[in-house]
């Protein structure tokens, strides 16, 4: 009898906790409605978004690769500028970045011999491009690319300290695509021989060369002393030159012609 009573009042109380939350929702049937709606919304809000940044990644990959398959060099440029301003938060757009501040830093660097004040300018864009890129990437192999970017642009620019700093970042890294590299580097840049060539290589600052003109003339080499024409290597003669003797000499004959001495012998 104790137990069929038990499971009669449990009944029970199931039976009243049930007619409870059915009159409360019938009495919130609005708010229950309205939260369900806000629900779907947001869903449909999220679906909607995550197809679109499908769609504009995969329109971006397409500005992309159409921007490197061009063959001017100069549209090349101009069409990765528009993918990494447009898209910045895609990884389209980093990666346009990173190949802007490519091209930058090689053209950079080729520079520096002919104009410093050129090549250091354009050494600055590939600098602000890495770091544009390491800004907005958020894939670990972007930003790790931008870094080695930077260390680059700090290691032509004679920036020592700046390049080490990157460099550390990356060989740190024990995942890292780029830590052999970042290894290397910082063996060679830790050498006194780098650091003095460093120091006069920041310090030089070649004159601009006119377009059209050689860096090496021939003139140039033609206008040395023979004992310094030399090329590096090439052993250089000790053996005097002969002495070339005048045609008219100026050693005195034994008996002149005219002399006194001959004209008494001859009365």
């Amino acid at each position: 009898m104790k137990t069929e009573r038990r499971h009669e009042l449990q009944k029970n109380e199931l039976a009243d906790w049930l007619g409870n939350k059915l009159m409360w929702a019938e009495q919130n049937s609005s708010l229950i409605l309205g939260v369900v709606a806000a629900v779907v919304v947001v869903i449909g809000v999220a679906v909607y978004y995550q197809n679109s940044r499908a769609q504009r990644a995969e329109s971006a990959w397409n500005e992309y690769f159409g921007a490197i398959e061009n063959r001017d060099p100069t549209m090349i440029a101009d069409e990765l500028e528009k993918v990494a301003k447009n898209e910045s938060a895609l990884v389209p757009g980093q990666m346009a970045e990173l190949l802007l501040g490519d091209i930058a830093l090689n053209e950079g660097i080729n520079q520096l011999n002919t104009d410093r004040e050129a090549g250091e300018k354009r050494l600055t864009e590939a600098k602000n491009h890495y770091a544009e890129a390491r800004n907005a990437a958020d894939n670990p192999r972007l930003r790790e690319r931008a870094t080695l970017g930077l260390a680059r642009y700090y290691e032509s620019m004679g920036l020592l300290d700046e390049a080490i700093k990157e460099y550390k970042t990356l060989a740190d890294d024990t995942d890292g695509l780029y830590r052999t590299e970042a290894q290397r580097k910082l063996e060679y840049l830790a050498m006194p021989t780098t650091l003095a060539f460093a120091k006069a290589f920041r310090d030089r600052k070649p004159a601009p060369v006119p377009t059209g003109t050689s860096m090496f003339n021939l003139d140039d080499l033609n206008k040395l002393p023979k004992s310094e024409a030399s090329f590096p290597g090439e052993a250089k003669s000790t053996t005097p030159a002969a002495t070339t003797t005048p045609a008219a000499s100026a050693t005195p004959s034994a008996t002149p012609s005219a002399s006194p001495t001959a004209t008494a012998i001859a009365k």
